[in-house]
């Protein structure tokens, strides 16, 4: 989109005499949205992908810093879309990550360090979220039937929680066995050149 919106710009410079008055893209851009809705609809896409990014690329990079600054300009995107329980709790969660500093100073050194995401590999670029470790953890241990009803039982969830990370360590183990190794580079997949490195990574 922002390719498109440089073209645009550039179609509006095309007729222009060189003694012409020229605005900036900024300005360019600015005057669009104001004037144009179907303009001010896509740049408000294009600023919304972009965040989104920015905050991906916070896990990613394992980045506290600029993962609390993306969850601060994510807040008025959720009181737009209607999401009433992010736009209730993110504040709250933001507020905590801020004052971790002052409440809990070697918690908040552990996130500087990175420890606020998992790392499974020593691939650059790519920690991820708990959640998401979670999830993937999750599906070692669940198999083909899947796990239906879980919460609804405290004892089973009990031993569910307990278990599956041993769980999962027992099925790398098992995995480790049959002599498959692990690509040891700390070289992103993207950058790595082998199809093998690839499905590692």
């Amino acid at each position: 989109m922002y390719i498109f919106q440089a073209s645009a710009y550039q179609a509006y410079l095309e007729p222009l005499e060189p003694n012409d008055d020229k605005v900036n893209f900024k300005t360019w851009s600015c005057t669009n949205t104001n004037n144009i809705p179907q303009f001010q609809y896509w740049a408000l896409v294009l600023e919304l992908e972009l965040l989104a990014l920015q905050f991906v690329r916070s896990l990613w990079e394992a980045d506290f810093t600029l993962f609390v600054q993306c969850l601060g300009q994510l807040v008025p995107w959720m009181f737009s879309l209607d999401h009433m329980n992010y736009a209730r709790w993110l504040p709250v969660h933001i507020k905590d990550m801020v004052q971790l500093r002052q409440v809990l100073p070697s918690v908040h050194e552990q996130f500087e360090h990175g420890n606020f995401v998992v790392q499974k590999s020593a691939c650059i670029f790519s920690t991820m979220a708990l959640d998401q470790a979670h999830e993937q953890m999750n599906e070692h241990i669940k198999g083909d039937g899947a796990v239906l009803g879980i919460t609804d039982n405290l004892a089973t969830m009990t031993r569910w929680t307990t278990a599956g990370p041993e769980t999962a360590e027992i099925i790398n183990e098992f995995k480790n066995s049959f002599g498959k190794t692990h690509n040891n580079s700390t070289q992103h997949h993207d950058h790595a050149g082998t199809i093998d490195s690839v499905q590692i990574c």
